[in-house]
């Protein structure tokens, strides 16, 4: 029997570098007898290769057609494929208190002749909640302050690893589950990078033929940087000027290297991981057979400075942001005054009317 390997998250442990990296290595790993395929769904917001989405709206039971496409297309790869490989870092979350889910996605994969193993990658809880918030901001989902915002965000993550682990124990078995620590200094494999480390799980290594592009995703912001966004971020979406500001917001971006930051307050940052020290010794000790109980090696934090944004910091970021609108919109009306000179008025209001929705009119032959 073929199986699915289904690679769930954590969110914000590489998964989108995963992603493109199955996707652009697909080749090579068909030649190993494993397809991370490509079902033609696409849904709005979500990457295309997300390949597991698809398993959300089928569990909602939306859209039943679509699904039994692809149970069909899996059900096919399964008799050209040992492994077929799918990935989605939202399963998590949605996974979390819900036993049905697992049960019901398994027995769907079973009655088309495919076994069901998960990889999950843990991150220590308290640096999970810092990356989760950064990215929140960066993606205009919040403008709360930390503190504010940090309760919304446990009460949707579930960060109870041995609570989850054993649900999914009951359900798939332990012997289907790949539990994968998301550190550096705990990454498998030759090289001891995220690849490698995922590679492992099936048995191969970089120097297979595989690939790794060279490009970044989900690039941090600086501290004046996440303040300035979090503050934009107040706008309410249907304001016709935020997609004026977030593009100038790219464009204003520094880029350099900054110094490690924390937005927890002295003393906190500890507190909250003491909080799922007895969890993650269990996870260590039963899953992972390490009679130390130590899940992460990692133990830096106390010395990383807090989150500040000074005044000046700010005021510098803000100079930049509205700098770039400024350029922006006077590279506009010079190209307005430009076309004035060769389109009539009423001809040059109907490209404007047409701005929205059909592109950049102004970018079209004025001889038209």
């Amino acid at each position: 029997m073929a199986s699915i390997y289904l690679h769930i998250g954590l969110p914000k442990t590489g998964t989108t570098t995963l992603q493109h990296f199955m996707w652009e290595n697909r080749a090579v790993f068909e030649k190993y007898g494993i397809c991370f395929p490509d079902f033609g769904l696409r849904y709005p917001g979500i990457n295309r290769f997300r390949n597991a989405h698809f398993l959300v709206p089928y569990f909602k039971k939306t859209d039943e057609g679509a699904h039994e496409s692809v149970f069909c297309q899996l059900s096919q790869l399964g008799k050209r494929f040992d492994k077929v490989l799918l990935s989605d870092e939202v399963l998590w979350r949605i996974g979390d208190r819900r036993p049905e889910f697992w049960t019901q996605i398994k027995e769907a994969f079973q009655q088309n002749g495919l076994s069901l193993q998960i990889i999950v990658y843990l991150r220590r809880q308290d640096n999970f909640l810092l990356s989760l918030y950064r990215q929140r901001i960066k993606g205009a989902r919040t403008s709360l302050p930390f503190y504010d915002y940090l309760n919304t965000l446990q009460k949707h993550y579930p960060l109870d690893y041995f609570a989850y682990m054993d649900m999914l124990s009951d359900i798939l078995g332990r012997e289907n589950i790949h539990i994968r620590i998301y550190e550096k200094e705990q990454f498998r494999g030759a090289e001891h990078t995220l690849h490698s480390d995922f590679l492992e799980i099936f048995g191969l290594s970089l120097n297979d033929g595989f690939a790794i592009t060279t490009e970044k995703y989900n690039e941090a912001l600086d501290r004046a940087q996440l303040e300035l966004r979090r503050i934009l971020n107040m706008l309410p979406e249907e304001d016709c000027a935020v997609p004026l500001f977030l593009q100038a917001f790219e464009e204003s971006r520094n880029k350099e290297h900054e110094e490690p930051f924390s937005f927890f307050h002295p003393g906190d940052q500890a507190a909250c991981l003491a909080a799922f020290a007895e969890s993650n010794r269990r996870v260590a000790k039963e899953y992972l057979s390490r009679e130390d109980g130590i899940l992460f090696y990692d133990d830096a934090f106390d010395d990383l400075p807090e989150y500040h944004v000074s005044t000046e910091e700010l005021l510098e970021k803000a100079i930049l942001f509205y700098a770039s609108i400024a350029n922006r919109q006077a590279k506009e009306i010079a190209e307005l005054k430009r076309l004035r000179e060769y389109v009539p008025l009423y001809r040059l209001k109907r490209k404007l009317s047409s701005l929205r929705g059909k592109g950049d009119p102004l970018k079209e032959d004025p001889k038209s």
